[in-house]
């Protein structure tokens, strides 16, 4: 709201992530130190994707990291009541049928409720999914197919006004970027639609 650029990097260090925040005030000529943000994850091994800005001026940050050395991937949340300064791990999404969940993407409705976009990592073809938090993401609803196959992966999420949402992947058979509709605030996607 400020006018403020935030952002998530991955923090490398060593061959480990360590995901962090970091903002710029001049249009992005110039930012900030990072400030490692708190996941719950097995330390450095996490994979920063976004950050958004609540209502009440909260950040939420995402990624995707394992649970364990050699374990699964999965989704988090974390957030920060004090722009950015300390972060606290918030939510999480599992595996869904023992598959990595990663990459997630998030928009916030109309209704400031948080919409999330992910896939599976299930080898060729992946899946991808939606879900929903009414809570700030402190907790999310069941995971939702949006489709399946096509190896899809890198998903993009973008809200606009009236609760439209469009998510665009990319698909390897045959590749090529394809993006889906919805004009109910994610329920139902139409196409896909090739670019």
């Amino acid at each position: 709201a400020s006018g403020r650029l935030a952002a998530v990097t991955d923090g490398h260090s060593g061959g480990l992530r360590y995901p962090k925040y970091i903002y710029s005030d001049d249009y992005g000529l110039t930012w900030s130190a990072g400030v490692t943000i708190t996941w719950g994850f097995l330390s450095g091994y996490a994979y920063a994707n976004d950050v958004i800005e609540l209502a009440n001026g909260y950040l939420i940050a995402s990624a995707d990291g394992k649970d364990s050395a050699g374990g699964v991937t999965y989704l988090r949340w974390s957030r920060s009541t004090d722009g950015g300064a300390t972060w606290a791990a918030l939510s999480s999404i599992s595996a869904i049928g023992g598959f990595n969940t990663v990459e997630q993407r998030n928009a916030i409705l109309d209704n400031g409720n948080v919409f999330t976009v992910f896939h599976t990592e299930d080898g060729v073809p992946t899946d991808y999914y939606r879900a929903l938090s009414t809570d700030s993401c402190a907790t999310w609803g069941a995971p939702v197919l949006v489709t399946a196959g096509n190896s899809f992966n890198r998903q993009g999420l973008t809200h606009f006004q009236n609760d439209n949402l469009i998510i665009g992947v990319n698909r390897y058979s045959p590749f090529d970027w394809t993006y889906r509709e919805a004009e109910d605030g994610g329920t139902v996607f139409n196409g896909p639609t090739s670019l």
